[in-house]
């Protein structure tokens, strides 16, 4: 545990807002963030990257910042569906730290439950997200870089985009089992790859 909390620390602020539309309740938040920590920087190593090895890594020094926002919207739409929307940002000047390598997102979705098919406790949902990536960080990953979770050396770049398509059972109060159905196009942000379909179960006890 590293207690020197002026070289390495995440500072956040959220505002949340619930209000009803219609008569539907609903709910809007903006989250501000700013994490210090030891990080490279896209800009020094694509400005000379023999001198770094190609490397953001080889760029880190401390007390470099990353800040961002996310602004998040959820809505009941009827009695039985509701729908959320969300979309972040970060500045990505330098290399990401403690999170997936994602610079740019816009999520949207809606959930229903099952009471017109008299399944009141089952759950269907659907959402698509695509994830973006920022000049710098694409440009190094084009050049042949590496980040910490992605880097194909080379990089033939296109916005990720996810599917997700789900019905959970619920079997008891205190038993319930979902299917997930996850599409994904260009993964890692390489149209060179993909797309991927993957298959999925969950099982979930509560005691």
């Amino acid at each position: 545990m590293d207690w020197r909390i002026q070289k390495s620390h995440g500072l956040m602020a959220e505002y949340e807002v619930r209000y009803a539309l219609r008569g539907r309740p609903g709910a809007s938040s903006l989250l501000l963030f700013r994490n210090t920590a030891r990080m490279g920087s896209y800009e020094q190593v694509l400005a000379d990257p023999a001198a770094y090895g190609n490397s953001v890594a080889a760029t880190r020094a401390d007390g470099r910042n990353k800040y961002g926002f996310a602004l998040s919207v959820e809505q009941q739409l009827t009695s039985t569906m509701g729908a959320f929307l969300r979309l972040s940002w970060n500045d990505v000047h330098t290399e990401s730290w403690a999170f997936t390598e994602i610079d740019r997102s816009f999520a949207v979705g809606a959930t229903q439950n099952g009471k017109p098919w008299r399944r009141p406790n089952d759950i269907i949902g659907a959402a698509v997200v695509v994830d973006g990536l920022s000049p710098w960080h694409e440009r190094y990953l084009e050049g042949g870089g590496y980040g910490f979770i992605i880097g194909d050396g080379s990089l033939n770049y296109g916005l990720e985009v996810e599917g997700d398509v789900y019905y959970k059972l619920q079997l008891s109060e205190a038993l319930a089992v979902s299917a997930i159905y996850q599409p994904i196009v260009n993964p890692a942000y390489n149209r060179d790859r993909g797309p991927v379909q993957i298959f999925s179960a969950r099982v979930h006890v509560a005691f």
